[in-house]
């Protein structure tokens, strides 16, 4: 990662005679604040300003106004994304919506209480005697989108 940090010219480090790298000190917390800002997201191009601000020899990478601009603009692509994201769950699910309207007719639904007419009367073998009174375990089922635990 240090070579291709370098090779984007966010840590330029002085060349020796023999061909080996030697790094100013603020390197170390440059490299740091890189990381730091990876793990929030943000590509190597948009830790630029964080970086130049840490070689103009302030003590924190987000203490120049490009550093703010630069999470200004990564918090507003954000939330561009979140409601294009958003919009995008919605379609989704009036899609999902209509679609199962069209595989379980309105009517269907509300039949499911009742039992069609004409089944035989299940004789009862005793075989679930032993589940009368048993207390069920909280569930959730993972099928439904908003389905809540059962108890």
């Amino acid at each position: 990662m240090l070579r291709y940090d370098e090779a984007a010219g966010l840590v330029v480090p002085a060349r020796l005679p023999n061909g080996y790298r030697d790094y100013e000190p603020v390197a170390v917390r440059q490299v740091e604040e890189i990381r730091a800002l990876h793990a929030l997201g943000l590509s190597v191009q948009e830790t630029r300003p964080f970086v130049e601000c840490l070689a103009g020899g302030h003590g924190a990478g987000d203490e120049c106004p490009e550093s703010l601009a630069a999470y200004r603009h990564a918090i507003d692509e954000l939330s561009e994304r979140i409601t294009r994201l958003a919009r995008r769950r919605d379609a989704l699910a009036t899609h999902l919506e209509v679609a199962a309207g069209k595989a379980m007719p309105p009517s269907a639904a509300t039949e499911l209480t009742r039992l069609p007419s004409g089944l035989p009367v299940p004789s009862d073998d005793g075989a679930a005697a032993h589940l009368t009174g048993l207390r069920l375990p909280s569930i959730t089922l993972p099928a439904t989108p908003y389905s809540r635990p059962c108890s």
